[in-house]
């Protein structure tokens, strides 16, 4: 949460679905590639991986990760 310009705190808006709705709807998704691109798309970071498959089945749920290959 966080306050608006009259102190009243406001829920910030979620931009990505959490790391576990994205292991819910993606079957065998690993956890820690879920966990990885969750974080990615709240800070806005780039994933270095050799593993783009997995990250690949993942990027519906957060489009705005970007991948590079190793």
């Amino acid at each position: 949460m966080h306050a608006d310009e009259t102190g009243v705190p406001q829920a910030r808006p979620r931009p990505v679905w959490s790391h576990g709705e994205a292991l819910a709807a993606v079957p065998g998704a690993p956890t820690i590639d879920a966990i990885v691109m969750a974080s990615a798309a709240r800070r806005g970071d780039l994933v270095y991986t050799s593993d783009v498959a997995d990250l690949e089945r993942l990027r519906k749920y957060f489009p705005s990760v970007r991948r590079l290959a190793a």
